[in-house]
């Protein structure tokens, strides 16, 4: 469902379209149009039978020329500490542990105004037009460094 995570990114907003026109006049502020592409994965049912076809736009951050450090890397996932609180309570109130997923839960967080970059949509989207940038308000997978918190 690419629509689906398409839309998902576009509604939060988690860019800007601009054209390549607007691109040209904002001169260097950004400096490379940064690919993304679109990862697909099969979600299985408790029988292990494919469910549905997850997909991913992701940045290919490894091609962005931005100094960074190791310590700079960051996503924000629930700590071990977090997660033994969680699976004490559980226990002690006798609650069923369950797993669940937060759709587009990394790109909530907005860039900070020193990271804006300008990817483009991935090769073949039958969404965006041929000419068409994003300006990224918040983070999307594969970027390098860490996003703020919102």
């Amino acid at each position: 469902m690419y629509k689906e995570e398409f839309d998902g990114l576009a509604n939060l907003p988690a860019w800007i379209t601009i054209t390549q026109e607007h691109y040209n006049k904002m001169g260097t502020m950004y400096k490379t149009i940064l690919p993304t592409m679109a990862m697909s994965t099969i979600k299985y049912d408790e029988h292990g039978h494919p469910k549905r076809a997850k997909y991913r736009i992701v940045a290919l951050g490894n091609l962005y020329k931005y100094k960074w450090t190791k310590s700079d890397c960051y996503a924000p996932v629930m700590n071990l500490l977090g997660l033994r609180l969680l699976t004490a309570l559980s226990i002690r109130l006798k609650r069923k542990l369950k797993s669940g997923d937060v759709k587009q839960a990394f790109v909530q967080a907005l860039l900070p105004d020193d990271e804006q970059c300008v990817p483009q949509p991935p090769v073949g989207c039958p969404i965006s037009k041929s000419n068409a940038y994003w300006l990224l308000k918040r983070t999307l997978y594969g970027l390098k460094k860490k996003p703020t918190l919102v």
